[in-house]
């Protein structure tokens, strides 16, 4: 799971016929959602479930971090859990230290 492929405008425009690029979309929102299910994982199980209100959103450009903890080491650790899972891919840590 190193490399994140989301589905962008030219797959869409390539695919062929309506069916395909349907089939497309529902397994690329498949493959999203088990990424995004597995750095939520990660993130609770390395960050000691440090965060609160943890949300993991696939995007095209990358994967974004949203919540709470209460320092900036656990924020860190979030950070750190989510790389582990998808490496390569551009991260987004827009978790609220407060």
């Amino acid at each position: 799971m190193s490399d994140v492929h989301l589905l962008t405008a030219s797959y869409e425009a390539e695919t062929e016929t309506p069916a395909a690029r349907e089939t497309a979309v529902c397994e690329s929102r498949t493959a999203a959602n088990a990424i995004a299910q597995a750095v939520e994982r990660a993130i609770r199980r390395d960050a000691r479930r440090g965060v609160s209100n943890l949300e993991v959103h696939i995007a095209s450009d990358g994967i974004h971090l949203r919540g709470r903890c209460s320092t900036f080491y656990c924020k860190q650790l979030a950070q750190h859990a989510a790389a582990s899972v998808v490496s390569g891919t551009r991260l987004h840590n827009d978790i609220e230290v407060w």
